[in-house]
Order: structure tokens, then C-alpha cells, then sequence
């Protein structure tokens, strides 16, 4: 130390010293300006689309929604100086993998985004509700671990890979696309949750799937109540008012090209919410003498009682909810219904 001291107090060295701390410090402010600039060139949406037109599609639907205001990295790195530091240093690469074409085709999010990004701009604390009568306690989810893009994940970019919009196979190749384009790309049917992804979470996590715990005005019809009874008569029901039914249960639907003259069936067969109870096999069919009493349920009940289920052959064996087609054992002529 008194060495130290002795030097320091030495004219010459002195000298020396202080020159190599200024040149010093001159080079570290230097860098971080430097390593300052290319962070701040580098989180610009339009650095990401000067090298990578491939991201068109990407680009334009994120200029076309209530995110555009929002640069790409403040939802795509995590918050913090060194999260950026950590993602430029694994994102080397990308410029590899884009030059050679060996980059995923196509594009989709590789890494989740946190709901500690999305809270950096929203509050959970949140009343404002688009219908005026849906309950959405954000911090109750936030809580039991749901993440915000559970039920967020199209609001920057309206789920184009999901839809297959983008890739090899996509419609439109990625120099096609415009921002006129991507605005009618871009519906409030993929940025905005609906309910089939709120009964998708809710079946998942068994959690309740009554109207009244997500609806302030929309109640569980009293016919519906007794379970026993309800699953006796619905079958009828929907014949007489399938309008009715699709009110509450249309999430889910799908058009499989089924063209059946019932229109009540050929619904439970395209909905994923009939479809689930109806492909579960019935506690009267799992036992051993129902193969010989299914006749009997068949002339007291009406071929139509089994077809909500069964295919009556082959034609649509494949769509039907249970796999299991009658003319497996009889023979039925082919027909529509």
C-alpha cells in the first residue's frame, strides 16, 4: 500500500496513471454509447424487418393492432437491462439461420411471454369489460398461474401461423403482404379471447363452467338444472329449437363437411362441446347383455337416439362422436341421415 502511495506521488507516474484513466474511462463511455446505440437501433420494429422480410406478415399485423404503439422487444424480452443483454447474445444466430433458410417455417413465438411483461403497461386491477355483462377478475387468474396470453395470444398478431397464414403452404407470400392486407387480416374474432378459449381453460383446469360465474345476466336455465332429466329430453329439444341451443353452446363449432338431414345431429357432431359427451360411452352400455338389449332400445327409442352418436355406416364413421358404426354388424342401405 505505502508502495502504492509512492508511486501515485511520483510526478511522472503520475502522469502516466492519469492519462491511462482518462483514456480508460474515455473507452468504456465510448462503448456504452456504442453498446447504448445498437440496443436502441436493435429493439426498433423495423431493424427486425430490414433483415428479415420473411417477417412481413409479422410486421404489418403488429402495425395493424391496438400494439402498435408497442415496440417488438417490450413484449418479446423480459424487462430488465440484462434480459436485453441475454437476448441479443442468443439471438446471434438469427442472421445465421435466415441466411442459410433454416429457420422455422413458419414463424412462431419460440419463447413465452411472461405476464411480468405484459403488467409493466396493464394493471390486473381492471373493471372495463367489452359486453357490459362478463365477468373478468384478472387478478383472480393471475393468481391461480393463468397467464396473461392464455387468453391474450392474438392481440399483436391475430394468430396468423395458428390459421396458416404464414409459411410455405401460406395464401399470400410474406412481400405480398400490406398493411391494407393486414388490417383485414386482423378481427377482433382473433385478437380478442372468446368463449371458447374461457370453456377450453375452464375444462382444462375443472374449473365451473355455469353461465353465472363468468356472465352477469346470462343464467343457467332451471330445465337445465336436473342433469338426469335434461339428459333425457335435450335430444328432442334441440330438434324443436336448435337456435336455442346454439345461443349458449355454439364455442367449439366446426364445419366437417357433414351433411346430415338432421340438422340437431349433424350439430352435435360438429360441436366440440356435444361432441365431448357424446364420444364418452353411456354407464347402460358397459356391460355385457347390452349388445343383446340394444334392439329392444332401438325399436322403443327410434334409430335417431343412436345416431346422435353412431354412424349409421361407413360414410361418416370417421366424424361420428362414437367411432362405432352400426353397419360394423347390420346391414344398412348408405344413405344421408
Amino acid at each position: 500500500m505505502k508502495k502504492l502511495l509512492q508511486q501515485w506521488l511520483d510526478p511522472a507516474k503520475k502522469e502516466k496513471l492519469t492519462k491511462f484513466l482518462i483514456t480508460a474511462s474515455g473507452i468504456g463511455l465510448l462503448a456504452v454509447i456504442l453498446l447504448s446505440g445498437v440496443l436502441t437501433a436493435t429493439n426498433q420494429p423495423a431493424f427486425c424487418l430490414s433483415c428479415h422480410k420473411a417477417m412481413t406478415p409479422e410486421y404489418t399485423t403488429w402495425a395493424a393492432t391496438s400494439h402498435s404503439e408497442i415496440s417488438c422487444t417490450k413484449c418479446h424480452i423480459n424487462p430488465g437491462l440484462l434480459n436485453t443483454l441475454i437476448h441479443k447474445v442468443k439471438t446471434i444466430k438469427e442472421p445465421i439461420l435466415y441466411f442459410t433458410g433454416l429457420w422455422d417455417k413458419p414463424i412462431k413465438p419460440t419463447e413465452t411471454i411472461n405476464s411480468e411483461t405484459c403488467l409493466e403497461c396493464h394493471s390486473i386491477k381492471r373493471n372495463f369489460t367489452p359486453s357490459g355483462d362478463l365477468i373478468i377478475p384478472h387478478d383472480r387468474h393471475l393468481n391461480a398461474g393463468v397467464l396473461c396470453v392464455e387468453c391474450h395470444s392474438g392481440v399483436a398478431h391475430a394468430k396468423i401461423w395458428k390459421r396458416g397464414l404464414t409459411g410455405e403452404k401460406a395464401p399470400v407470400p410474406p412481400e405480398k403482404w400490406t398493411i391494407k392486407y393486414a388490417q383485414e387480416v386482423v378481427t377482433t374474432k382473433y385478437t380478442n379471447p372468446d368463449m371458447d378459449t374461457c370453456i377450453a381453460c375452464h375444462t382444462q383446469r375443472k374449473k365451473t363452467l355455469a353461465c353465472e360465474a363468468c356472465h352477469e345476466t346470462i343464467f343457467t336455465p332451471d330445465n337445465h338444472k336436473n342433469k338426469d332429466l335434461w339428459r333425457a329430453k335435450h335430444g328432442p329439444e334441440a330438434e324443436q329449437n336448435l337456435r336455442s341451443c346454439k345461443s349458449c353452446h355454439n364455442y367449439g363449432s366446426s364445419n366437417k363437411g357433414i351433411e346430415l338431414n338432421n340438422p340437431a345431429i349433424a350439430y352435435a357432431w360438429s360441436n366440440s362441446f356435444c361432441f365431448d359427451c357424446h364420444s364418452k360411452m353411456p354407464p347402460e352400455h358397459n356391460n355385457t347383455t347390452w349388445r343383446q338389449k340394444h334392439r329392444d332400445a332401438v325399436q322403443q327409442k327410434g334409430s335417431k337416439n343412436c345416431e346422435a352418436c353412431h354412424s349409421p355406416n361407413d360414410k361418416y364413421a370417421k366424424a361420428a362422436p362414437a367411432k362405432t358404426m352400426c353397419n360394423a354388424c347390420h346391414w344398412i342401405p348408405t344413405r344421408n341421415d
